[in-house]
């Protein structure tokens, strides 16, 4: 998967010089390639926690789901 800048250059010049327009304009690429971007497409029930950092807490994370029989984790990219 291309990182959103790339795509947005790969969308450009690609309708500037072969007049090809993706289905995808780099908005909506960004929007579905960034997790915490497309969260919010996902069933409701969808228990959500970000960290900023590389490394979160793993005791932390474990303990926000205990109350589930299944947990899902995901980095920042959805792909």
């Amino acid at each position: 998967m291309m990182q959103p800048e790339t795509y947005t250059s790969f969308y450009k010049q690609l309708l500037q010089e072969y007049s090809v327009q993706l289905v995808n304009d780099p908005t909506m690429y960004e929007t579905m390639h960034l997790f915490p971007k497309a969260h919010k497409f996902f069933p409701s029930s969808l228990q959500t926690l970000f960290y900023e950092g590389l490394e979160p807490n793993l005791e932390e994370v474990l303990e926000t789901f205990t109350a589930y029989d299944n947990i899902f984790i995901k980095d920042y990219v959805k792909s």
